[in-house]
């Protein structure tokens, strides 16, 4: 066999038989030795394999076809594996053993493929699976359990190394979010708390409650700071300060919202809902007051006059529950009892965009972060999902971890976290991941 690659004719065998490994038939190698394209590069190894191993007759075929005169064709031509016309015949039976072999090698390969395709699809699976379990085991890490009810109220301190919440338990606690502890435990009122709020110089706390008063805490020292703030006639149900620090805005189950100089003690406004006043959010300039209520509607108060701008806003299908400004000013989201977010355009009183609808129960609250790009909402379906500002879809998958519905929803100063209070008696962060040019797309539970 290597007389035969150093001797039968040009390109040298030696070359040519390196460049194929097809099985072909005694016709096939007869038609295109003797016919006008010869595949120059045709290995001799295959025919001689065609041939059953008669290495001289193979031999004597490339002889025959005087391979030092017939030019290479411009491409390699397809080989003709079918068996050779003879069935009865040595080569046919050979050609259907190749064909036989080739095609149980098929099988095989197919076999085989779809084996691996199962293995990766298995090993997809438990990846999910120890990815899914280690959100959870993430999510059940970030858990700050102390109260003894339902938590309604949740606020970061300007500086973000505090986060205080307010329980239907009658107590506030404040907690150290980065290690996870209880800082100290307030307590006052007579009956559940509903809201809590700091000053933006962090050095007060305010927090409203069924038992109708608004009080205020000295949050370094961590005792109220003077008398209640009367003149409720029912439950109050939320509180914020200006961005100044001198007024303060509380709603109540009385239809109203009042407004308190924070430095005298007293009341200087009233304005009026026809039902329970429930949240309320200052403009970041401090010319505009949002109040929501159970009446469906979102109002708009210039904090000059104390005088409404324009009619009632609705859009909302059922009881408004939570109200925010965004950080420059522009938009108001609200939640409500229908199910669904919407954004207001403050220049033109009027909706920006169609419903933030993904939730499957009430919206209960709504926060921005710290720049405006996304917006929290968290609900009695028991998640909280963020939406990206100007989209009408949601961000990212809803943040899970609460086992009842989620009543209050926050962002540190920074926006790097979310925290939600729930009615699990819980309060729980989520750390969210930015890149320079805006939010990362991974939201998931601090560690």
């Amino acid at each position: 066999m290597e007389a035969l690659y150093l001797t039968a004719g040009r390109p040298p065998l030696r070359q040519v038989a390196k460049r194929t490994n097809k099985e072909i038939s005694h016709s096939t190698v007869q038609r295109y030795l003797h016919g006008p394209q010869l595949p120059k590069w045709q290995s001799l190894k295959l025919i001689v394999s065609a041939l059953g191993g008669d290495e001289e007759r193979a031999f004597e075929l490339w002889q025959e076809a005087n391979l030092s005169t017939v030019a290479a064709p411009a491409a390699i031509p397809d080989l003709d594996v079918r068996p050779p016309a003879d069935p009865g015949g040595d080569e046919a039976r050979r050609a259907a053993a190749i064909i036989s072999g080739a095609e149980a090698q098929a099988e095989q390969i197919v076999k085989d493929a779809e084996h691996r395709a199962g293995e990766i699809v298995a090993g997809a699976r438990r990846t999910a699976a120890r990815i899914l379990a280690d959100a959870r085991s993430d999510a059940s890490r970030t858990v700050l359990d102390g109260h003894e009810d339902e938590v309604f109220g949740v606020a970061f301190h300007p500086n973000g190394r505090v986060l205080a919440s307010a329980g239907a338990d009658a107590a506030i606690h404040l907690w150290d979010p980065a290690r996870r502890r209880l800082i100290a435990k307030l307590e006052g009122h007579d009956r559940a708390l509903t809201d809590i709020a700091y000053s933006p110089s962090g050095r007060l706390l305010a927090t409203s409650s069924y038992d109708s008063t608004v009080r205020l805490w000295d949050a370094d020292r961590h005792v109220q700071k003077g008398d209640s703030l009367t003149g409720h006639e029912d439950e109050v149900w939320a509180v914020a300060f200006s961005p100044d620090g001198r007024s303060l805005a509380s709603a109540g189950a009385d239809g109203s919202v009042r407004i308190w100089d924070v430095n005298r003690r007293r009341q200087k406004a009233k304005l009026e809902h026809s039902d329970t006043a429930t949240a309320v959010s200052w403009s970041p300039s401090g010319e505009f007051l949002a109040t929501v209520s159970v009446d469906l509607s979102l109002c708009i108060w210039s904090t000059g006059t104390w005088a409404r701008i324009g009619g009632p806003l609705h859009g909302h299908l059922d009881e408004v529950w939570g109200v925010a400004f965004s950080p420059d000013g522009r938009l108001i989201a609200t939640g409500s009892n229908d199910g669904t977010a919407r954004l207001w355009d403050l220049k033109t009183m009027s909706p920006a965009g169609e419903p933030l609808d993904a939730h499957t129960d009430a919206v209960a609250g709504v926060a921005f972060n710290h720049d405006g790009s996304l917006l929290a909402t968290c609900s009695y379906d028991r998640s909280v999902r963020l939406w990206l500002v100007g989209d009408e879809r949601p961000y990212a998958a809803p943040l899970i971890g609460h086992t009842d519905a989620v009543l209050a929803v926050a962002f540190d100063p920074v926006g790097q976290l979310c925290a939600s209070a729930g009615a699990d008696r819980t309060v729980r962060t989520w750390r969210v991941e930015y890149r320079d040019a805006g939010p990362l797309g991974g939201v998931r539970a601090a560690v």
